[in-house]
C-alpha cells in the first residue's frame, strides 16, 4: 500500500513535469542569418546549420529541402521546465479594516500609432512609421534625400531610418506610389587657373570601367557608375536586397563612395568582346579559389546551382552547392568573386542545372520562385554577373516561353546581366530553344559542347557542326565548347588548335571558347589557358 502510495505521487509529478516540456531549439523562420552549428527545429525535426548563410524571403531554403545547408538530426528534442512547487497553506491572520486607498487619476492611453507596410522602391515622406515584412518591426524615417527615403531599406540604412513601437492596435495607411527621381540640375564647376609648374611625367594609370548612372536601376557591388548631373565617378561598396536598391550616389553614403576613373574611363558592355571561359565545379575537395585561377581566364562559370527537390525540381528555387575548402576556396569565395570582378575584369557566370538536374517551369509561380532563389544567391555570394541555362537535357523539352521571361527579368533586375546556355550540338530541340531565346533578346551567347560523347571531339565534326549553328544564331552570338584532357572523346591542346583556326578563318567574329574544366586545366599545366588564349582573345 505503501509503495502504491508513492508510484500515485511519481505519476503525478512526471505528468506535472511532462506538462511543461516545451522545443529545446528556435523555430526556423526565413529572413534570419544562421551560422554554422545554429540548431533549430522545423516541422517536428531538429536541423543544425553545415554553413553560415541567409534564409532569404521568397528563396525557399527550408531545411527540410537543402542538405547542403542543413543537417538533418532527427525528431525534435524537447526541455523540461522545472515545475513550480504548490506552497504549503499559510495560517491567516485575523483580519482588520482594509483602508480605503485614495483613487489616483486613470492614466492618459497611449495614442496608436499608423504605419505603412514598407514596400521596395517606394520614397516615403519624413516621419514615416513602417512596418518590415521580412522582421515584423517598426521603423522611423528620421531623414530624407532629394526623395524622402530614397528607395532605401529600413534594415540597412541607419540614416534615414531607426527602428521604433508602435503601441495600440496599429492603422494601416495606403502605401504612397513610388516618386520619379527628377535629375538634379549640374552647377558649373569653377576652374582655377593653373600655374606652370614643371613636374615629372606621372606613369599613365589603367582606365576603369564604368556604366553610366540610371534612375531606378539596382547595380551589382562593386559597380563603378559615372553620375550624369555632375560627371563624377562613384563605386559601389555594399549592397542591400537587390544590389544598390535603387539609391542615388551623390545621397547615399553606405552604398555609393567616390572615386576616380583615369581617362575618362570605358563604359561597361557586360559580355567580355571575346570569351576565354572555364566552367569551375563545386565538388573537388581541394578546390584551386577563384581569384587564382590562370589569369588567361576572363569569364569563370560557377558549376553549379542546383534545383530544391532534385530534378525536375519542387518549387522552382535552385541553391547553390558550397566548394570544397581544402585550399580555402569555400572560406573566400564571396571575397574572391568580388576580386575576381573587380580587381582582375573577370567576369562570373552562375551556372543552373547540370547533369541530371533538368529542371521543368510549368507556371509562373515556379518560374518567380527561381527568380526569387537567384536573387538570393546573388546576395548570398556579393553579385555575378550572369547565369548559365544547364537545366535541359537529352529529350527534355525546354519551357521556352517561361525561361525567356526567367531571362528578360533577371536582365532587368541587374542591367549588363549576363544569359548563356551549353546545348547539345546535334540536338534539334536544343537549337530551336536557343535561336528563340536569342531572338527574343534573352540569351547572349550560346556555347555547343563538343566533348564527352561519340565524335563529339573530332575536329572536322566540330567545324561542320559550327556552320549550322552560325546560320541560326550568328558568329556573336557563338562560343564554342571544347574538352581539352588525356581521356576517350576528348581533344588534345593540338586538336583545339587547329579547330579554332579553321573556325575563326571561316568566322573571324566568333564570340569565343571555353574548356571543361578548370581544375583538369590546372592539373595539365594550364595548356588550354596558357596556349589558346592568344588564338581567341589576342
Amino acid at each position: 500500500m505503501k509503495n502504491t502510495h508513492l508510484f500515485g505521487l511519481s505519476a503525478l509529478a512526471f505528468s506535472a513535469i511532462a506538462a511543461y516540456a516545451v522545443a529545446a531549439y528556435p523555430a526556423w523562420a526565413e529572413g534570419n542569418t544562421y551560422t554554422a552549428g545554429t540548431i533549430v527545429s522545423y516541422n517536428g525535426h531538429d536541423y543544425q546549420a553545415l554553413i553560415t548563410h541567409t534564409a532569404y524571403v521568397g528563396a525557399g531554403w527550408t531545411p527540410a529541402v537543402t542538405n547542403t545547408l542543413w543537417k538533418d538530426l532527427g525528431p525534435s528534442s524537447s526541455t523540461v521546465a522545472t515545475p513550480v512547487p504548490t506552497p504549503a497553506p499559510t495560517p491567516k491572520p485575523t483580519a482588520v479594516p482594509t483602508p480605503v486607498a485614495t483613487p489616483k487619476p486613470t492614466a492618459t492611453p497611449v495614442p496608436s500609432c499608423t504605419y505603412v507596410t514598407w514596400t521596395a522602391g517606394v520614397n516615403y515622406p519624413l516621419g514615416t512609421v513602417v512596418l518590415y515584412p521580412p522582421n515584423g518591426g517598426f521603423y522611423l524615417e528620421k531623414a530624407v534625400g532629394t526623395n524622402g527615403s530614397d528607395a532605401t531599406i529600413p534594415t540597412i540604412s541607419t540614416y534615414y531610418w531607426a527602428p521604433t513601437t508602435c503601441s495600440g492596435a496599429a492603422t494601416p495607411v495606403p502605401t504612397p506610389k513610388p516618386t520619379a527621381t527628377p535629375a538634379p540640375t549640374p552647377l558649373p564647376t569653377p576652374v582655377p587657373t593653373p600655374v606652370p609648374t614643371p613636374v615629372a611625367t606621372p606613369t599613365p594609370t589603367p582606365s576603369c570601367n564604368y556604366t553610366t548612372w540610371t534612375t531606378g536601376v539596382n547595380y551589382a557591388l562593386g559597380t563603378i557608375v559615372k553620375y550624369p548631373a555632375n560627371g563624377n565617378f562613384y563605386k559601389e561598396i555594399a549592397v542591400g536586397q537587390n544590389g544598390s536598391d535603387a539609391t542615388d550616389p551623390t545621397i547615399s553614403t553606405y552604398y555609393w563612395a567616390p572615386t576616380t576613373c583615369s581617362s575618362g574611363g570605358t563604359p561597361s558592355a557586360g559580355l567580355p568582346p571575346k570569351v576565354v571561359g572555364g566552367y569551375w565545379p563545386y565538388w573537388p575537395t581541394s578546390q584551386i579559389r577563384i581569384r587564382d585561377v590562370n589569369a588567361n581566364y576572363n569569364l569563370i562559370y560557377l558549376f553549379a546551382a542546383t534545383p530544391v527537390g532534385g530534378s525536375p525540381g519542387t518549387t522552382g528555387a535552385v541553391v547553390w552547392n558550397t566548394p570544397g575548402d581544402g585550399r580555402g576556396a569555400a572560406t573566400n569565395l564571396v571575397a574572391d568573386i568580388q576580386y575576381a570582378r573587380t580587381v582582375q575584369g573577370r567576369r562570373i557566370i552562375l551556372s543552373v542545372g547540370g547533369a541530371g538536374n533538368g529542371m521543368s517551369f510549368p507556371d509562373r509561380t515556379k518560374s518567380q520562385n527561381f527568380v526569387n532563389s537567384i536573387v538570393a544567391i546573388y546576395q548570398q555570394l556579393g553579385g555575378f554577373d550572369g547565369m548559365d541555362w544547364n537545366t535541359f537535357e537529352g529529350s527534355q523539352a525546354p519551357d521556352t516561353s517561361e525561361m525567356i521571361w526567367i531571362s528578360q527579368e533577371l536582365k532587368r533586375i541587374y542591367p549588363g546581366f549576363i544569359i548563356t546556355a551549353p546545348p547539345a550540338p546535334w540536338n534539334s530541340v536544343d537549337k530551336t530553344f536557343c535561336q528563340a531565346m536569342v531572338q527574343a533578346g534573352a540569351m547572349d551567347y550560346a556555347a555547343p559542347q563538343y566533348y564527352d560523347g561519340p565524335n563529339l571531339a573530332d575536329p572536322a565534326y566540330v567545324v561542320s557542326n559550327i556552320a549550322d549553328w552560325v546560320t541560326l544564331l550568328g558568329p556573336t552570338h557563338l562560343v564554342v565548347g571544347f574538352g581539352v584532357n588525356n581521356a576517350t572523346n576528348y581533344m588534345t591542346i593540338n586538336q583545339a588548335v587547329t579547330t579554332w583556326n579553321q573556325l575563326k578563318a571561316s568566322y573571324p567574329t566568333l564570340r569565343g571558347g571555353f574548356d571543361w574544366e578548370i581544375g583538369t586545366d590546372e592539373a595539365q599545366g594550364w595548356q588550354f589557358a596558357n596556349t589558346m588564349k592568344p588564338l581567341i582573345n589576342p
